[in-house]
């Protein structure tokens, strides 16, 4: 019977470790990205009942310190072009560590990133914050493309998406011998319906046409009025490269021309809006064209800013909690005032919590102190009962002392009587030797014995009753 239960036990722990087994292989193979962000120096972070959540805080005016890790778990390394930390009231920080960009970030490494950001002094306590950390990167081959075409076939001599970027196809005549891109003076593209044509005398390709070329999906009609645009409603595809974004313009309904504007506008690289200076019209609708990088980001709706007040109420709040559950805080009271000094303190943190709750930060900061002085105000009242208590103990002690003493001093007195005494008998016993001398000798010898054995018994007794009592206090 027993065999049959170890059997059993020793299958479930196989299975248990099985299925840990079967789940490594997933978190081995995970995507790269932010894996751990971190806040130091913060007025606190846990649960905050105003808020009703966890956060981590920071009093306003105070510098947030933020760290975060980035591991490549992929099998390839990535060129790592930059990061940021934008909090919701507007400030956008950049890393203080790493200092240099672009760098490599090797596959299966991880780095570390640091930044330093002023929160603002009149930022906000009512409500939470929300903050993103993000980290740009490519490939090694370069930043990804959104809506380009490298090589599609154009057997009716059209391209299949419209509309292209002008100044963008390239064109090839593919043969059996190999492919050759067609000069530029040999075509023409219409990029209102990208039909190709020839410019005579050219024939046309005497193989397979192929075409590369970048084209325009979403569009936004003019109105007159606005100036702002929001081409990129994702973050899959933020934040853009550079110098890489080309803006289109499409005049007439249905569209008459298209055309590629170099100036006009500006571009927000980290949301993908376009700004123009002048308002597209009504009868003019815009297109955006652009390269990006990817991006590894965290999101956080629970960043707090608080007041002096809050800060100081949880840290008076914490350090109540902490001196409470440790002794003297969890003693036995045996003093009435002390206990009622107790029940005062625990009443005003109570006071505290609920003033807290409802927003009334200096109320509570005050009611919490008020509850922190009780208590050590209960400590002292129990510490000078315990006190009392032992100066009557040390008195009891030192008058048994005095006892002690006298006792001490009449044993001295009885045994120098009994040595007294002892040396007028030996003196008697002597005087008696010559008459008998070998039997006088021996009964001598043995009173003599007798008589040593009895002080030293009284001497011990003595000197265990002086250990007994111990020093003499001063």
């Amino acid at each position: 019977m027993i065999r049959r239960k170890v059997s059993f036990g020793l299958i479930l722990t196989l299975v248990v470790a099985g299925l840990i087994l079967a789940m490594l292989p997933a978190a081995a193979v995970a995507d790269p990205g932010i894996v751990e962000v971190n806040f130091s120096e913060a007025a606190y972070e846990g649960y905050d009942s105003f808020y009703g959540t966890t956060v981590v805080a920071y009093r306003a005016g105070s510098t947030a310190k933020i760290e975060f890790r980035v591991s490549n778990d992929s099998t390839a390394d990535l060129n790592v072009k930059g990061a940021t930390a934008t909090f919701d009231w507007g400030t956008t920080c950049v890393p203080t560590a790493p200092a240099t960009f672009p760098f490599v970030l090797k596959a299966g490494d991880n780095a570390i990133f640091r930044f330093e950001c002023v929160v603002p002094a009149d930022a906000t306590n009512q409500t939470l914050h929300s903050y993103k950390v993000a980290v740009e990167y490519e490939g090694m081959a370069g930043p990804g493309i959104v809506n380009k075409t490298n090589y599609e076939s154009c057997p009716d001599w059209n391209l299949n998406n419209d509309v292209a970027v002008p100044g963008s196809v390239t064109l090839w005549d593919v043969t059996p011998t190999g492919a050759q891109a067609i000069p530029v003076d040999k075509y023409s593209v219409s990029y209102v319906n990208g039909a190709i044509s020839w410019v005579a005398p050219y024939p046309g390709p005497t193989g397979s046409l192929f075409a590369g070329y970048e084209y325009i999906t979403a569009w936004t009609a003019g109105n007159g009025v606005n100036k702002v645009f929001r081409f990129q409603t994702t973050q899959a595809n933020l934040p853009i490269v550079p110098d890489s974004v080309k803006v289109v313009k499409a005049v007439g309904a249905p569209v008459s021309s298209v055309t590629k504007i170099d100036t006009g506008w500006t571009v927000d690289l980290q949301t993908g809006t376009v700004i123009f200076t002048d308002a597209p019209a009504v009868y003019e609708t815009v297109g955006v064209f652009f390269k990006n990088y990817s991006s590894f980001r965290s999101n956080n709706g629970a960043f707090a800013v608080v007041s002096v007040d809050q800060a100081d109420y949880t840290t008076l709040w914490r350090r109540y909690m902490e001196t409470t559950a440790a002794p003297p805080g969890v003693a036995i009271y045996a003093s009435s005032s002390a206990l009622q000094l107790r029940s005062e303190a625990d009443a005003a943190r109570l006071k505290a919590e609920i003033q807290y709750r409802e927003g009334d930060f200096a109320g509570a900061k005050a009611s919490m102190q008020i509850a922190l002085d009780k208590f050590n105000a209960s400590i002292a009242a129990q510490s000078a009962l315990f006190g009392s208590v032992e100066s009557g103990v040390m008195g009891l002690l030192t008058g048994a002392g005095g006892a002690v003493d006298a006792y001490g001093a009449k044993l001295n007195a009885e045994a120098k009587n009994i040595t007294d005494t002892t040396k007028a008998e030996t003196n008697k016993l002597n005087g008696e030797a010559d008459m008998a001398k070998n039997l006088g000798v021996f009964y001598i010898m043995l009173g003599v014995a007798t008589l040593l054995a009895g002080i030293g018994g009284i001497l011990w007794a003595y000197s265990r009753l002086v250990a007994a009592k111990g020093p003499k206090q001063i």
